[in-house]
């Protein structure tokens, strides 16, 4: 039955439809448990992601604005979280707005009438979707890792710390995000439309492990470093008082937070890579956990954005004073 719909595409706008039809129909290769996924999947991405991508935008967008246009003066971590916020929206478009929700949650809400399979149009779009979705990832990364620094800086360093220009931030930021476009061009140039089960996937080409692999794990790496540094600094006092200021203890959960969800994603990930490198003999319904696996680990990180305007609300007075002015004016 699956032919019938754009059988040379990897995703069809019945795929989260047609297994449960199946099983209505009482089809000789019906799968219950295929069933269950696509019901789960789809009713995710229809009715969950949209609530949580529209929070995210709004609440990254209000974090954006604070730091970057009120706060830009206070602090260098303010302008890394107001380009963070950046980053965050444009992974939100990128991978949320432009490919989950218009090849799973669109089709099922329609009933198949409606979808859009962004990366399947052409190799063009395919190495174009491949080129944006690393820029935005690894950039997010980039800016963890900035932060770390700055932040180890702060600790170690102060007096140099305090002598450095605010100029110097978006020289930096302008010259990570050069680094990251140039970090992005070899998983873009070797991204094409190949077959996995006899279906068109964007993927990588060639088998090319270490740049998957990168892509993978680059990020994440950064914040498993960033949250163990964080907890073996020095104990001297000086060192303990400014470890204890509040805006290193919000860096600390910042990057706790996006440690733990980021988890999913990177285990989707990587046993996507070792099945694929082992030439193993995958299943339909194992394929189905890991979409939906991976599809809820970048929801999950979705969601740990849209709260970092409550955890910068409750951490950091300034911003909390801002974002609640307009409430405190009104009622006055």
């Amino acid at each position: 039955m699956r032919a019938k719909f754009n059988s040379t595409d990897f995703y069809t706008p019945l795929d989260t439809l047609l297994d449960c039809m199946m099983v209505e129909q009482g089809h000789p290769n019906a799968s219950k448990i295929l069933c269950d996924i696509s019901i789960f999947l789809g009713s995710f991405m229809a009715y969950i992601f949209p609530l949580i991508g529209v929070f995210d935008l709004i609440s990254n967008c209000i974090v954006a604005i604070i730091f970057l246009y009120y706060l830009v003066q206070h602090n260098r971590q303010f302008v890394y979280l107001g380009i963070l916020a950046i980053s965050d929206i444009s992974i939100l478009i990128t991978i949320g707005w432009l490919r989950w929700f218009p090849t799973f949650g669109l089709p099922f809400a329609t009933s198949g009438n409606v979808y859009y399979f962004i990366s399947l149009t052409s190799t063009t779009s395919c190495k174009l979707y491949m080129f944006f979705q690393s820029v935005t990832c690894i950039f997010r990364g980039n800016i963890f890792l900035i932060m770390a620094f700055d932040r180890l800086l702060l600790i170690h360093k102060p007096l140099i710390f305090r002598k450095h220009s605010k100029y110097i931030v978006w020289i930096i930021i302008s010259t990570v995000f050069i680094i990251t476009i140039l970090m992005s061009l070899p998983i873009s140039i070797n991204s094409d439309l190949i077959l996995i089960i006899n279906r068109k996937l964007c993927w990588h080409k060639h088998n090319i492990d270490l740049l998957i692999i990168y892509q993978a794990l680059f990020s994440y790496t950064l914040k498993v470093i960033r949250w163990s540094r964080g907890r073996l600094q020095p104990t001297d006092t000086q060192t303990s008082k400014m470890i204890n200021n509040s805006r290193t203890v919000t860096m600390l959960i910042l990057h706790i937070f996006a440690f733990l969800c980021a988890l999913p994603c990177v285990i989707a990930y990587l046993l996507t890579i070792t099945l694929h490198r082992q030439n193993l003999q995958i299943s339909e319904e194992f394929l189905r956990f890991l979409l939906l696996f991976l599809n809820i680990g970048w929801t999950l990180i979705f969601l740990q954005s849209s709260l970092n305007i409550v955890l910068y609300c409750f951490r950091i007075n300034k911003f909390k004073q801002i974002l609640l002015k307009p409430l405190t004016t009104h009622r006055n």
